[in-house]
């Protein structure tokens, strides 16, 4: 398995770094290993979930393009740990650049755009509809470039909004949601996860009772990491390529 923020590591206070658990040795929340048919769980018993490979992995020459770019991006190369993920999923246009060249992988990620690339993910490997479905956010404008994203995900019970009015596509997305929209997601879309060692982080008490049960699916699936202090940081906002990795987990990526 691997560890940090989807192989190589990123330690350094990332918010997917690694957290050891004593119900399992070793890393705990590390990459699900896609070409295992077994995974054993926390209670010793082995579930044969082999998460499906919804997207081609990435043709190596996106990493030897030269020129200083990786996938067609020149600042990447400081996420190594993110760098398949962003390139599997931009080869086939779920996720793009802030501009043709910049995938600006330390920004933190809205709502909004979280949405987007979740639906897209979904979208692209044929796993959901999102024909006709609309939404009445008052902050959601029909006009709006994530409109049919978030119409999709809140007529498939992806997303429910801030209220019944507010969905702030704008806000920065904490962790805590990340974990709610992507659990959702698994359900909807009936993918299957690997079910991994359970993790007690330090901070459990902060986690929303709504998010609860979707953090622990998400950990124990490997899909979204804690800190190596032992913490989930749930209220914390999460960077474009950590959500880059937590989608190309969730499409069975290695």
């Amino acid at each position: 398995g691997g560890s940090g923020g989807g192989g190589g590591g990123n330690r350094g206070g990332s918010l997917s770094g690694t957290v050891t658990s004593n119900t399992q040795t070793g890393t705990a929340m590390g990459n699900f290993d896609v070409s295992s048919p077994e995974t054993t769980n926390s209670n010793g018993g082995v579930v044969t979930a082999v998460p499906e490979t919804l997207i081609p992995q990435p043709d190596v020459d996106y990493f030897t393009q030269g020129t200083g770019k990786i996938g067609g991006f020149s600042d990447i190369s400081n996420v190594v740990w993110a760098q398949k993920a962003i390139v599997a999923m931009s080869a086939v246009g779920i996720i793009n650049g802030k501009s043709e060249t910049q995938f600006c992988p330390d920004d933190n990620i809205t709502r909004a755009e979280f949405v987007k690339l979740l639906i897209g993910m979904l979208k692209y490997a044929g796993k959901i509809d999102i024909g006709g479905a609309e939404c009445s956010f008052n902050d959601v404008a029909a006009d709006a470039w994530y409109y049919e994203a978030v119409a999709a995900a809140v007529s498939n019970g992806i997303v429910t909004g801030m209220s019944e009015t507010e969905f702030a596509p704008d806000a920065n997305i904490t962790r805590q949601d990340m974990a709610v929209m992507l659990s959702r997601a698994v359900k909807a879309a009936k993918l299957a996860t690997a079910d991994g060692a359970e993790l007690i982080f330090n901070d459990e008490a902060e986690i929303a009772g709504y998010a609860a049960d979707a953090v622990n699916q998400m950990t124990k699936a490997g899909i979204i990491n804690g800190f190596e202090d032992g913490c989930f940081l749930p209220e914390a906002n999460a960077t474009r390529a950590q959500a880059a990795v937590m989608l190309y987990r969730l499409a069975g990526g290695e």
